[in-house]
């Protein structure tokens, strides 16, 4: 492995933990759930809102936006979060 895949798995490990711990008891308890898509080279990170969640449109960037503030508090390396279908 080069040092840019174990730098991108190690990070993709740490999102997956905060996304489980913090995010995505959020999201369960309002019957939605999310999907980390993946983490592109620019450090932007794709989920897909599922459930409740992802059948709101109105809700999705208030949402992104409360799950990005989550991230990068725990991630600065973290760019953004994007939400894709």
């Amino acid at each position: 492995m080069t040092p840019s895949e174990l730098t991108y798995g190690d990070l993709t490990a740490r999102l997956e933990h905060v996304l489980e711990s913090e995010v995505r008891p959020i999201l369960r308890a309002e019957g939605g759930d999310l999907l980390l898509v993946g983490i592109d080279l620019d450090r932007i990170a794709q989920v897909r809102l599922l459930g409740a969640c992802g059948a709101c449109a109105s809700a999705v960037p208030a949402l992104v936006l409360r799950i990005e503030t989550i991230v990068k508090e725990r991630l600065p390396e973290i760019r953004f979060i994007e939400a894709v279908p």
